[in-house]
């Protein structure tokens, strides 16, 4: 399929082909060995698009199962080391091309000073061990939170994951890296109009169980998977097209 330079990779791999051409070109190192970049490549793509089980990897590219184990958690391993050159907050020279786009896309002047479009989304994810009771979330099912902020253009500029399903929505917010960093330097006087994903501190309260505050030490594993994956693709997901604004 990949091979033969001309099928669309779109209906198994959720990308396109120069955007995963792209990819395999930015991943490349001289250390590569094992089956192949291209091959690896591929078995992670599959596996994110099609969210199934090792042994139906297995069975679809005839590879060992242990193998695409070993092939997932390499490559999220390598896709994450580009979150930071891939994902990053615009700077003050690209802030004003980022907001004139805004208020071209809404033909209103009051997005004159919007820099990005936020939202947030439940990941399903099996009960951990343990404190399985805090990624309970109000939806009643096991989720981790994600939060996204995009320009624009519908490219990824800021991501936060790591708070279990039961603390509110605006605990994410508070404390993602984008806001933080951008609050504590001043670089931008923003507001942000979403109050379901409302920043300000003074708004927070405890988590919707009222039993603990968010173990960010839980789902280490799950929150390098998710940012890997949102490393690669640069546009949003269905689950993240409604949105609010910031």
């Amino acid at each position: 399929m990949y091979i033969d330079g001309q099928t669309d990779l779109r209906p198994d791999f959720r990308l396109s082909r120069s955007t995963v051409a792209k990819l395999i070109d930015v991943l490349r190192s001289p250390f590569d060995h094992g089956w192949g970049l291209e091959v690896e490549v591929l078995v992670y793509l599959f596996w994110l698009a099609s969210a199934t089980s090792y042994r139906v990897v297995s069975r679809g590219f005839s590879i060992p199962r242990s193998t695409v184990f070993d092939i997932v958690h390499r490559m999220s391993d390598k896709v994450l080391s580009l979150k930071n050159r891939t994902i990053k907050f615009p700077s003050l020279v690209d802030i004003p091309n980022i907001a004139a786009g805004f208020q071209r896309l809404s033909g209103s002047p009051a997005l004159q000073n919007v820099v990005g479009s936020i939202d947030g989304c439940h990941i399903r994810i099996k009960p951990p061990g343990a404190h399985a009771q805090c990624y309970f979330n109000r939806k009643l099912f096991y989720s981790i939170q994600l939060q996204a902020v995009c320009d624009h253009q519908g490219l990824f500029i800021d991501i936060f994951t790591g708070y279990p399903g039961s603390v509110h929505e605006k605990q994410p917010s508070a404390y993602s890296p984008g806001y933080t960093v951008q609050g504590a330097s001043g670089e931008y006087d923003g507001g942000q109009n979403g109050d379901s994903m409302d920043p300000s501190k003074d708004a927070l309260g405890s988590d919707d169980t009222g039993q603990m505050q968010p173990d960010l030490q839980c789902g280490e594993q799950i929150r390098n998977r998710l940012a890997a994956a949102l490393s690669a693709p640069t546009h949003l997901p269905p689950a993240l097209q409604e949105h609010d604004y910031i």
